[in-house]
């Protein structure tokens, strides 16, 4: 028996995650493909876990990496809903981040690929779902005052920039 190095926190989420989905040891052993005695034994930190089969895990789970990573996550199968319809609920919020990011560019004359708008709506979005908030209302006006901003600065660069 290997010796458990892995935090114990990892193990919980592991097996937290999996009761909230609603599967056995052997329902989740036989989706990644492994038997229920490696599910057990990664589950009582009896093995290592791999990073390929970290991987299986989360798809499998159909949670993030991240989720199962964190120092707390959530215990019970609400909470763990919860989180995920706050991100779905959330992940909204990028195409009205991109439409605010493309507008603020037309209007300060700066050619930006759309590929480019995207890579930072994703970014602006993964720092706005950090604030711990559910409310996607709230989420929406933090937006418009973050782009409120953002356009003041812009503006103040843009003038800078032709005096």
């Amino acid at each position: 028996m290997k010796k458990n190095t892995q935090p114990r926190q990892i193990l919980i989420n592991l097996r937290n995650i999996r009761k909230a989905r609603g599967l056995s040891i052997n329902n989740l052993a036989e989706k990644i493909g492994t038997d229920y005695q490696q599910i057990g034994r990664i589950e009582r930190g009896q093995t290592q876990l791999t990073v390929d089969l970290l991987y299986k895990l989360s798809q499998v789970l159909e949670t993030p990496i991240s989720n199962l990573l964190e120092e707390s996550t959530p215990k019970t199968k609400n909470e763990i809903q919860r989180n995920e319809a706050k991100e779905n609920n959330l992940t909204l919020l990028i195409p009205e981040i991109f439409n605010e990011l493309e507008h603020l560019c037309k209007k300060n004359n700066l050619a930006i690929a759309p590929a480019d708008l995207a890579q930072l709506s994703t970014i602006i979005y993964t720092y706005l779902i950090k604030i711990n908030c559910t409310n996607l209302d709230i989420h929406q006006q933090l937006l418009k005052v973050f782009f409120q901003v953002f356009d003041a600065i812009f503006e103040k660069l843009v003038l800078t920039k032709v005096h």
